[in-house]
């Protein structure tokens, strides 16, 4: 069974080096070498164009990474030269051997002067820079002449290939604490880092290009890594073939609670995304004057509405109906359309104390736990709670949600014993474990209204076909990523992507699943 790709932080990677070298004697600047070997090969199969190589290297061994990838392009016959970023004299161990192998290769080299050299800004498009500057370490703000390169050269557009990550991220975090070059491609080594996939520090990073530079795996797997790619592999091996001879009764019985007068299309996208994802049955439980927009369009639904035409939320006075359409269902969700009136936090607390099992909590029904805290204590562990970044930030006051998605998913998963499937560019699953994963799939289209109704929908139904919790989670916020992408596909652009299109490329997006077991 093929291992889920990891994330790692600077100090997880500088360990493998460090164990490849205490523990096996294999020499660090035969790592260095092969680094900027692989990086070079790559670059000359990838962009073999007649660029001139600008190799802007830095003082440490991200330096010495480029001053490598130099020497191999300059033997492979092009026009290679060298903008360092400090005095050569301070180069030291591995860095140093290879500034001193280039002594005789003829390759141009020189020092930043504060200017940018004449030939970079009379032709720009004539070079690919080759961002060699700083490696994993940095996790503060840029200084000195690295930082002044950067703000010189950004503005020119040259196109750049980033050397393990664009000089001026931390690689621990999605956060951008710097102006970085843009790169088109970036070349990391052995695994990919945290920032190359979490936003917004993964929009500099373009296509990530994971390089084997030969740190061996047992190595790789004694580093503790507790965060890893979600991706079409790993579903692969979670989906589970349905059964031949299954029925409705087979394959579960959802129940989606939510809606009112103002929001009754949020619940029947949840109802309808329940069944795309393969529940045998779909019932939404709201309010009778969401009665008809739910029915609209939607026969596959069945509706339980409550109350009367002055009834505009779900209320407590409409507990005992929820309790009794509780009975036989398979999984629950709770929040799209409930809104976020007063009388919904007595309902929210009757529902969470009638069902005792893990459900989908999301939307307004979050806004209800995050203004009446001490529902928590109701909340079943392993339930999934699928904030948007506002939500979020509802739930984890204080805390830097848009800088810090991987950290604030995983502090609030641990506090609560939940799953917390943060949504955005690059969707964060954090399991109660301790254990998460970045989202590959999905587009800047999804950021429309009704989306995340759907994805709600999706995990409820794959719950009531007895999916873990944790299988769900992570199936069903790849698989809708998916379904964004063949809808962007289908409907030609990003823009027009709406949730309604998600829904009808649900199918589409198991098709897929289903050709790669």
């Amino acid at each position: 069974m093929k291992k889920p790709i990891p994330l790692s932080n600077a100090a997880q990677i500088r360990k493998a080096d460090a164990v490849m070298l205490s523990d096996h004697q294999f020499p660090a600047l035969l790592l260095m070498e092969t680094a900027g070997r692989k990086c070079a090969e790559w670059i000359l199969t990838h962009r073999p164009d007649p660029y001139i190589y600008s190799v802007l290297a830095g003082p440490g061994n991200n330096g010495g990474d480029g001053l490598v990838i130099a020497r191999y392009l300059h033997a492979a016959g092009k026009q290679v030269q060298i903008l360092l970023a400090a005095d050569p004299g301070l180069y030291q161990g591995d860095a140093l051997v290879n500034w001193l192998a280039l002594k005789g290769s003829g390759i141009a080299c020189q020092v930043w002067t504060g200017s940018v050299p004449a030939q970079l800004l009379a032709h720009p498009q004539n070079h690919l820079l080759i961002d060699a500057l700083l490696g994993t370490g940095i996790q503060s703000t840029l200084r000195g002449s690295v930082a002044e390169m950067i703000a010189a050269l950004a503005p020119l557009g040259i196109p750049t290939i980033a050397i393990d990550l664009p000089s001026g991220l931390d690689a621990d975090t999605g956060m951008q604490i710097n102006s970085v070059l843009q790169a088109q491609a970036t070349l990391t080594f052995q695994c990919p880092k945290i920032c190359h996939y979490v936003h917004p520090a993964a929009a500099a990073c373009g296509q990530v290009v994971t390089l084997d530079i030969g740190i061996w795996p047992q190595v790789m797997q004694g580093l503790g890594i507790r965060r890893w790619l979600l991706d079409s592999d790993l579903c692969r091996q979670l989906y589970q073939q349905r059964a031949d001879d299954g029925h409705k009764g087979t394959f579960g019985h959802t129940l989606c609670i939510g809606g009112s007068t103002a929001y009754a299309g949020a619940i029947a996208l949840s109802g309808l995304a329940a069944l795309q994802a393969g529940a045998g049955l779909s019932t939404v439980f709201t309010t009778e004057t969401a009665r008809c927009a739910v029915y609209q369009g939607h026969r596959e639904l069945m509706v339980k509405a409550v109350g009367d035409s002055q009834t505009h939320w779900l209320d407590a006075t409409t507990l005992p109906e929820l309790r009794a359409s509780l009975v036989g269902k398979t999984a629950v969700a709770v929040g799209p359309g409930l809104g976020n009136e007063a009388p919904t936090c007595n309902f929210m607390q009757g529902l969470l104390q009638s069902w005792p099992r893990p459900l989908v909590i999301d939307a307004d029904a979050l806004n209800v736990l995050a203004s009446e805290p001490e529902l928590w204590r109701y909340v079943p562990q392993g339930s999934i709670l699928t904030p948007h970044p506002g939500e979020m930030a509802r739930l984890m006051p204080g805390k830097d949600v848009r800088n810090q998605r991987v950290e604030v998913a995983e502090a609030l998963a641990l506090q609560k014993q939940v799953i917390v499937v943060l949504k955005g560019a690059g969707t964060i699953v954090a399991l109660p474990d301790g254990k998460t994963y970045v989202n590959t799939s999905g587009n800047q289209g999804m950021a429309t209204g009704g989306a995340g109704d759907v994805l709600t929908g999706m995990l409820v139904g794959l719950l009531a076909q007895g999916y873990t919790p944790e299988a769900a989670a992570l199936l069903g916020v790849y698989l809708h990523g998916r379904a964004g992408d063949l809808c962007a596909r289908d409907v030609g652009a990003a823009e027009a992507v709406t949730a309604t299109g998600i829904s009808s490329a649900i199918g589409k997006a198991f098709a897929e699943m289903q050709k790669l077991r």
